[in-house]
């Protein structure tokens, strides 16, 4: 059990570098990452969380390979500037459910 829950912790931290690398941040690879950050400037609204979760959809979808039946909820939280992303997902070889949430919020 231990190696399952490395991989899965493996997994969520590979999904969350996806989505929070820009385009053009990585050396030799500018069509790898999303623009997820830049909704960070916009205002906090339903409208904005769902262009984050489309954007979270795609890049998922599209860059990870290893991964389907991606599922993303974003739920705005103006009262602190922030957005609540829950992923859930499968990781083909291992046969297995991912599920994960992490605080999207702008730092400066």
């Amino acid at each position: 059990t231990s190696n399952y829950l490395r991989l899965i912790s493996v997994f969520i931290n590979l999904s969350k570098s996806l989505i929070l690398t820009n385009y053009g941040e990585r050396p030799f690879n500018n069509n790898i990452g999303s623009n997820v950050t830049s909704y960070l400037f916009e205002p906090v609204s339903p409208f904005t969380s769902n262009a984050i979760e489309r954007d979270i959809e795609s890049v998922l979808s599209e860059q990870e390979p290893r991964i389907n039946g991606v599922l993303v909820r974003v739920y705005d939280k103006a009262d602190e500037n922030a957005y609540i992303v829950e992923l859930q997902y499968n990781v083909v070889s291992l046969n297995i459910q991912v599920e994960t949430s992490f605080f999207l919020r702008r730092l400066r």
